[in-house]
């Protein structure tokens, strides 16, 4: 029967490596073409055909091996993954934040935040107070002054006004803004209300507690923090002064105020340890709520208060502590997540509060429970007014067809995943509240039936009142956040028309249970892929002699007894012959084996394999001894795999794992090489270095990459050599080859052995925003002043070697870079130009770089400068009222001690030597002489003129 080729689904076919059929086909083709002179008999009885069809055979499972799927290929003897190649996508997907979303996210994050708001310093954001001192460009003298300084000039006051009509705005500065989580038990910690319950003799019920100025006290971060480092130090040290508010009903000209008895009193309270202030309540409201009175007196309160040691305000130093620990915990998150040049005020703002009253009659059910009708009602106001944002898992939003690059784009978190739709705008803008969406929200309430009327209105610290009967939108204050004032919400519940209502000590307990069941999710978990792979043992291989029928007198189907008969020599032979196309088929399946380890990280020996034959090569006697088969010949291995050859392809390698990651470091193979030739050392050494470099790049590409931007975490350490290098500058260590660290702590000139021609090198890095002198305040003003110190500023414009010219702003988006320009591996001055162009490369677009290489003393004095204003830099930022002008003298003499030192950067450069005429015929001549960049012979140290 004759079939139609053309009929033939070739897409069904399998591939030709496992065709039998074609290979056969194929093998026959090229006998006949090669050797049609000498060989015309191709049946299948000629032993050249057998052979033929046996290697056709051994192929076709050898294509069988290879097109198994590539998990499978990869798959350990154990059944785990190879996974030094290939990071799971939660890993490699996510990176470090980079855009104010991904900074919203991380804020999100924390417990205690519900939502964040970050905006950009800017001309245009008048009303953001900064963390430092405002600089006026000198124009004139060409510098920077501060304002005091200004003023103290000996110029006219029309020269004085035009100074400071160049005020510079440091640009990279980020104001921030959070509204806070309820606490499962403290309540709304952005509320300064409390309720506690007094069981006492003469009076049994509860006092309300309303601190009025509790907005200003949120955003006093170094006021909360102080007081939360006292309570844990010292809690029995904390006391209270009671003094009289005139808000009070009436006023104490007679002295007799205390003696009289109201129903709300105002007073205005001072915390204090030992001798210092800490925080001040002012217009402090207490209402009590008695069972058999209506009021009490001054003098009774005054005592309650005192016999139960402030047991009143334990709830409301709680809430101070959680505030402490929130801003603590948003400042830990920017510093590990700063970006290069960039970074936050100080002064994280919370969002000023409005309280919110909502007032309604409601019939509920005769079996409703009122106290937990009501507390529900509390709990869905307060996430209408203040809705959190939704976090999801990762199997949610699968099911919503969210590709899983878009889940896990940006930095990964603890609670979930957040889809940016969800976190609303990146400001605070005017927002509405709407009563019919409040009543709709309540109305679903197990047990409420109708909602007869409802009011809805803020009123202000003054006691204005915005919203009220009819009114069914009211706008929120700008700037402001409505939070529910529960205690003045009013709302009677009707049971068969009996008015009702609900105790509010226990609506208050129901209402910090949901807020519990409400706490943020924990689960960022990505389930790994369901299918995995199989094991498959690729190495394994039979000889083809096992192949062939028995009259061949060889393999399997012939006798060990009868090879010493010279008669069977000739099997013998063409078992020898064969010999060679098994050991080809056995390297290259040893190849397939360890193809797992050769795409990966790992350290490898070789790429093309010799392999053992323990499987299939007859166990043949040399004079007595049995050959070791599972030893391979070191000498055969080397020819099958020279060392030089390996190296190259082992490098290639690494370079398609690179290109997985669009990575292209062709680049530092070259000028790589020209450093490590004028180190003197051979080509094999040189490889060597080289994959060592990109295996270690590999292995650590998740930081690498994901924290490219990333700068130095400033709070990690006081010391500036124990702390870790940002991902910017260990990205750029690890392209070059160098290591910033030596035994955990940063190299310094110490670390650098004289003459040591292997030495990579390292460099220091430092964000000229951190230079900016913080905000003085009259009281650090007079402390300069006294002290006659005048702080140091960068220069407005430089005109030395290593200059980043930035205008007259010095400070934005500007970073100064040393390198020890004495070390022997930057004496090339084409291997200096591609470091520069590199770290240009790499650096975050808009950040100007000075990039300075400096000799070994201004190093030496560079590092101790660093080094003690770190210290001082965070002492200062640490500072309490009584040492701070102290703190601030130190920083101010360090920092000034930096600046200087910065500013003297010049650029040394490599010695040049003249050369003969034969030298022009050279391709290479890095020693050569270029004007303003080498100098001639080996000035002195101190010489650095170009």
């Amino acid at each position: 029967m004759l079939i139609n080729k053309e009929n033939i689904n070739t897409e069904s076919l399998p591939a030709m490596l496992e065709n039998f059929a074609l290979l056969r086909e194929k093998a026959l083709e090229y006998i006949t073409q090669s050797s049609s002179g000498a060989w015309t008999d191709h049946n299948v009885h000629d032993p050249g055909i057998t052979i033929m069809e046996a290697i056709c055979y051994a192929l076709s499972d050898v294509g069988f091996r290879m097109n198994f799927g590539f998990r499978d290929l990869i798959t350990l003897k154990d059944g785990s993954a190879q996974t030094a190649g290939y990071y799971p996508p939660e890993r490699i997907l996510p990176c470090r934040s980079v855009t104010i979303s991904d900074y919203r996210k991380l804020l999100l994050d924390l417990p205690a935040v519900r939502n964040a708001w970050i905006t950009p310093v800017s001309p245009a954001s008048t009303d953001i107070e900064t963390d430092y001192e405002p600089l006026f460009a000198d124009k004139k003298r060409g510098d920077l002054k501060a304002g005091y300084q200004v003023a103290q000039l000996p110029v006219s006051q029309a020269e004085k006004n035009e100074i400071l009509s160049e005020k510079v705005l440091i640009n990279g500065l980020y104001a921030v803004n959070v509204r806070f989580e309820p606490h499962p038990f403290l309540g709304n910690i952005d509320s300064g209300e409390n309720y506690e319950a007094v069981y006492e003799k003469d009076y049994f019920g509860g006092i309300y507690v309303h601190i009025g100025n509790w907005h200003r006290i949120m955003g006093n971060k170094p006021a909360l923090q102080a007081f939360a480092e006292v309570s844990h130090t010292d809690p029995g040290g904390i006391g209270i002064s009671i003094s009289v508010n005139p808000f009070n009903r009436f006023n104490d000209s007679d002295d007799a105020l205390d003696d009289r008895v109201l129903d709300k009193w105002y007073y205005d309270l001072g915390i204090t340890h030992g001798n210092t202030g800490l925080l001040t309540f002012e217009k402090v409201l207490f209402e009590p709520f008695f069972e058999d009175r209506k009021g009490i007196s001054g003098k009774d309160l005054k005592k309650m208060l005192r016999q139960n040691n402030f047991a009143f305000f334990q709830n409301i130093f709680g809430k101070i502590q959680a505030l402490a620990d929130a801003y603590s915990g948003i400042e830990a998150t920017f510093r590990e997540n700063r970006n290069l040049c960039e970074d936050f005020l100080s002064g994280i703002g919370a969002i000023p509060t409005v309280e919110l009253r909502f007032c309604a009659d409601i019939d509920v059910e005769p079996s409703a429970e009122l106290e937990q009708v009501q507390a529900e009602i509390f709990h869905l106001i307060d996430r209408y007014i203040s809705p959190p944002v939704q976090f999801y898992s990762f199997e949610e939003l699968r099911r919503r067809n969210v590709a899983v690059e878009e889940i896990l784009e940006g930095p990964l978190l603890k609670s979930g995943f957040v889809m940016e739709e969800d976190m609303g705008p990146d400001y605070t803008g005017q927002v509405s509240l709407y009563l019919s969406d409040i009543v709709n929200e309540i109305f679903e309430i197990e047990g409420l039936i109708n909602i007869r009327n409802a009011q809805l209105w803020f009123e202000d610290e003054d006691g204005r009142k915005a919203g009220g009967p009819g009114i069914w939108e009211i706008p929120v204050p700008e700037g402001y956040q409505p939070v529910l004032s529960k205690r003045k919400s009013k709302i009677i519940f009707y049971k068969n028309d009996l008015p009702l209502h609900a105790g509010f000590v226990g609506t208050i307990d129901r209402y910090h249970i949901l807020n519990t069941a409400s706490v943020k999710p924990a689960d960022s978990s990505v389930p790994a892929p369901a299918s995995s792979g199989v094991y498959r043992d690729l190495a394994v291989h039979y000889t083809l002699a096992d192949e062939f029928p028995s009259n061949y007198r060889i393999g399997k189907n012939f006798p060990d007894e009868y090879l010493p008969d010279p008669e069977m020599f000739a099997g013998k032979q063409l078992e020898g012959y064969l010999l060679m196309f098994d050991q080809s088929i056995a390297n290259f399946l040893a190849d397939l084996e360890n193809l797992k380890q050769t795409l990966s990280w790992n350290p490898v020996d070789h790429i093309g394999h010799n392999a053992p034959a323990p499987a299939w090569r007859r166990d043949y006697l040399v004079e007595g001894q049995s050959l070791d088969k599972s030893v391979v010949d070191r000498k055969w291995q080397d020819i099958t795999e020279p060392r030089t050859e390996f190296l190259v392809k082992r490098n290639k390698a690494l370079d398609f794992l690179l290109s997985r990651f669009a990575e292209n470091l062709a680049g530092i193979d070259h000028h790589f090489y020209l450093a490590i030739d004028n180190a003197g050392i051979d080509r094999n050494t040189y490889y060597e270095q080289l994959i060592d470099l990109k295996q270690r790049y590999l292995e650590n590409y998740i930081e690498i990459s994901s924290g490219r931007a990333l700068a130095i975490n400033y709070g990690e350490s006081p010391s500036y050599m124990a702390t870790t290098p940002g991902g910017y500058e260990q990205r750029i260590a690890r392209l070059l080859g160098m290591e910033l660290q030596q035994n955990q702590v940063r190299k310094t000139v110490s670390d650098i052995r004289s003459g040591n021609r292997a030495e990579r090198g390292y460099f220091h890095c430092l964000e000229h925003i951190m230079l900016r002198l913080p905000r003085l305040g009259d009281q650090l003003e007079q402390e300069l002043i006294l002290q006659n110190l005048d702080p140091v500023f960068l220069s407005i414009c430089t005109d030395d070697d290593c200059t980043a010219c930035g205008g007259y702003d010095p400070y934005s988006f500007t970073a100064s870079i040393a390198l020890p320009g004495w070390l022997p591996v930057y004496g090339d001055i084409y291997y200096r130009d591609y470091m520069e162009k590199l770290i240009r490369k790499e650096t975050p677009v808009g950040v100007m770089l000075r990039i300075c290489w400096i000799d070994e003393e201004k190093m030496d004095a560079f590092e101790k400068a660093m080094e003690a204003w770190w210290l001082l830099r965070q002492r200062f930022a640490g500072s309490t009222a009584s040492d701070i002008a102290a703190n601030f003298e130190l920083f101010v003499r360090a920092q000034n001690e930096l600046v200087e030192i910065l500013k003297s950067f010049r650029t040394v450069y490599p010695p040049a030597t003249l050369h003969n005429c034969e030298d022009e015929s050279r391709e290479e001549n890095n020693t050569r002489i270029f004007l303003g960049r080498t100098r001639l012979g080996e000035e002195p140290s101190d010489r650095q003129d170009p």
